[in-house]
C-alpha cells in the first residue's frame, strides 16, 4: 500500500480554480477530482507529499445539490481510463477529490465520513460563505480512536515551487 500523504501541495492557479468553482455554483455544492504527483517518498512506510497538478470539476448528481454531493462517476470513470493509458509516463494518478459546503465550515460534515470509502483518496473541502470569504481545507481518512474512520487534517501549502516542480508538468 502507498505511504499516506503527510501534506498536499496545490498550485495557485488550481486552488484558485477550486474556490471559483465553489463560488460559481453557491449555494449548491461543487465537485470533482484532484489529480497529481506524490513526491518525495523517503523508504517504505514513510509519509508522502502530493502534488495537485490538475483540478476535474464534475456534474453534482445528488437530488439534494444545497446539502450533498455526488460526483459524476462518468468523469470519474474517464479519468481512471486517462490515467490507465498514461501509466507511468506522465506519474500522475489519482489523489482526491473535492467538494464544497456553501456558507458552512471548510470541514467534513457526518455525510461525508460516510462516503469516505477510500483511505487513500484526500478529500479538499472549500466553504464559501455569500459574499465573503472563502476557505479551504484538505483532509484525509484515518481509523480514529474507537477504530472507526475518522478525519484528520492535513497541511495543505499553496504555492508552485515546493519542492521541485517537475518539468514537463
Amino acid at each position: 500500500m502507498e505511504a499516506p500523504l503527510a501534506q498536499l501541495v496545490i498550485g495557485v492557479a488550481e486552488r484558485d480554480a477550486l474556490m471559483a468553482a465553489a463560488r460559481a455554483s453557491y449555494p449548491e455544492e461543487c465537485c470533482g477530482l484532484l489529480v497529481g504527483r506524490r513526491l518525495s517518498t523517503e523508504g517504505a512506510g514513510a509519509a508522502a507529499r502530493g502534488w495537485v497538478t490538475r483540478v476535474i470539476p464534475a456534474t453534482n448528481q445528488h437530488p439534494a445539490p444545497r446539502r450533498r454531493f455526488e460526483l459524476d462517476p462518468s468523469v470519474h470513470i474517464a479519468l481512471l481510463k486517462e490515467l490507465r493509458a498514461a501509466g507511468t509516463v506522465g506519474g500522475e494518478e489519482l489523489l482526491g477529490h473535492y467538494h464544497s459546503h456553501p456558507d458552512a465550515a471548510a470541514a467534513p460534515s457526518r455525510q461525508d465520513l460516510e462516503q469516505a470509502n477510500d483511505p487513500t483518496l484526500i478529500w479538499i473541502i472549500i466553504g464559501p460563505v455569500r459574499g465573503g470569504r472563502t476557505d479551504i481545507t484538505a483532509w484525509r481518512v484515518v481509523a480514529g480512536n474507537t477504530g472507526m474512520p475518522a478525519f484528520e487534517g492535513l497541511p495543505l501549502i499553496a504555492g508552485d515551487e515546493f519542492p521541485a516542480r517537475p518539468k514537463n508538468a
